[in-house]
């Protein structure tokens, strides 16, 4: 199979249509641990006009092996603060899977202490923010 831009953005755009889900969720499926196809979807993420592409790419993004996203977890941070839901969503969970204290940070700071700032402080504690 082949792996470029073109591509992928088409099998994006084929896991939203009935007929064609299944084989493009298991072309992404077949790359959970290829770097190229991580840097594809990124690139897809940051750059493309597509709402439904840069969903669908910061879904596959969390779905990638763990060791690759920890490689990249910089740029995941620098993503975090995106303000589409259905994307900075998925984003979290890749940060969630590497165990991102500064992605943890952020979402109890960001999201949870506005409306739950008891909550939020149990939360710094429990991590151990002094560490």
């Amino acid at each position: 199979m082949d792996i470029n831009k073109i591509t992928v953005k088409e099998h994006l755009i084929g896991t939203l249509h009935k007929s064609t889900k299944s084989t493009s969720e298991k072309y992404f499926q077949d790359y959970l641990n290829d770097e190229n196809m991580l840097n594809i979807l990124f690139d897809l993420l940051e750059n493309d006009e597509s709402g439904d592409v840069r969903i669908g790419a910061a879904y596959w993004i969390s779905k990638f092996d763990t060791e690759l996203l920890k490689l990249n977890e910089p740029k995941l941070l620098s993503l975090m603060t995106e303000e589409l839901d259905n994307i900075s969503c998925h984003i979290f969970m890749s940060l969630a899977k590497i165990k991102s204290k500064k992605g943890m940070l952020y979402l109890i700071n960001s999201k949870i202490e506005p409306d739950m700032y008891w909550e939020a402080q149990v939360l710094k504690d429990y991590i151990d923010t002094n560490s």
